[in-house]
C-alpha cells in the first residue's frame, strides 16, 4: 500500500477519501497528505511533521502513498505517516469524516449533459438557472 522514493508523478490529481467517503483533492499545493487534512479541517493529531514519532499514523484502506522523505517511526504495510508523504492514487484512509464538508456529486434534474457540446450544456444550465452567468 505504500511505496518510498523521492518523486512523484501522477497523471491527475488524487481523489482522498476518508472510510470511502470523497473528501478532498490532494493538488500541486499541498505539500504533504497532513497539510491537505489539515486544510480540509479533518481531525488528525501530529506532533514532529517530518516522520519521527509516527503521531500521525493512519491506516490506508486502499491506494499508494509516496514518501518525501522516508519515514523513521515504525509502519505497517497497510499504514502511512501523513506529515511525510504524497498519495501516488487515489487513496481512502481510515479516518473519520464528521465534521468534513465532503464532495458531492451534483445531479441536475432533466439535463442529460453527457450528450451535449460545451456550449448547449452552459446555454441549458443558464435557461433553467441552474448557472446564473
Amino acid at each position: 500500500m505504500t511505496k518510498t522514493s523521492s518523486t512523484s508523478i501522477f497523471n491527475k490529481d488524487p481523489i482522498i477519501s476518508l472510510q470511502g467517503q470523497p473528501t478532498l483533492l490532494f493538488t500541486s499545493a499541498h505539500q504533504t497528505l497532513l497539510a491537505a487534512l489539515e486544510a480540509k479541517q479533518v481531525a488528525i493529531f501530529s506532533e514532529c511533521r517530518s516522520g519521527y514519532c509516527g503521531a500521525c499514523k493512519t491506516r490506508v484502506l486502499s491506494g499508494q502513498v509516496d514518501y518525501i522523505t522516508p519515514p523513521l517511526a515504525q509502519l505497517r504495510p497497510d499504514e502511512c505517516l501523513p506529515c511525510c508523504c504524497r498519495p501516488l492514487t487515489n487513496v481512502n484512509l481510515d479516518l473519520s469524516s464528521v465534521g468534513v464538508k465532503v464532495i458531492r456529486k451534483r445531479h441536475y434534474p432533466g439535463l442529460d449533459l453527457c450528450k451535449l457540446s460545451s456550449a448547449d450544456k452552459r446555454n441549458k444550465m443558464v435557461s433553467e438557472g441552474i448557472d446564473k452567468t
